[in-house]
């Protein structure tokens, strides 16, 4: 489809529903080849919390977080940055309980998926061969 196209189906669309800065940006998309648009977006999210002097958390996991723990767990990553942290929550059923969090480089995995598979490592393991064994 020519670009002229789906621009004028992008302002039919969001024309009126959009903010100006977001309408630009998706019109941006429809030029050139964004190869993925998802890892762009979570740059300028990143690039915005930045320039705030925030950090962005991307916190997984199985179960809704309330109000509550989310502003407990925002401020806890907020310690342990030494800056504000905004969080981004998606569902994610397979870490089947607990949660997978990322701050930029920093991963902490404190799902159940981890701890099973933790716990399969350690009983698969040959006897003998656990720390602290006695050869």
């Amino acid at each position: 489809m020519p670009v002229e196209a789906r621009l004028r189906i992008l302002d039919d669309l969001l024309g009126s529903k959009a903010r100006p800065a977001s309408l630009r940006l998706a019109r941006l998309t429809l030029y050139g080849h964004v190869r993925d648009l998802v890892a762009s977006l979570d740059w300028l999210v990143e690039q915005a919390a930045l320039a705030r002097g925030w950090r962005v958390a991307r916190v997984r996991s199985a179960l809704p977080i309330d109000a509550d723990e989310q502003q407990k767990l925002s401020q806890a990553l907020g310690r342990l940055t030494s800056q504000p942290v905004e969080l981004q929550i998606m569902s994610d059923p397979g870490t089947l309980g607990g949660a997978v969090i990322e701050i930029g480089d920093v991963l902490v995995d404190a799902s159940l998926r981890r701890r099973l598979e933790q716990v399969q490592e350690h009983l698969l393991k040959p006897e003998g061969a656990t720390r602290g064994a006695e050869h």
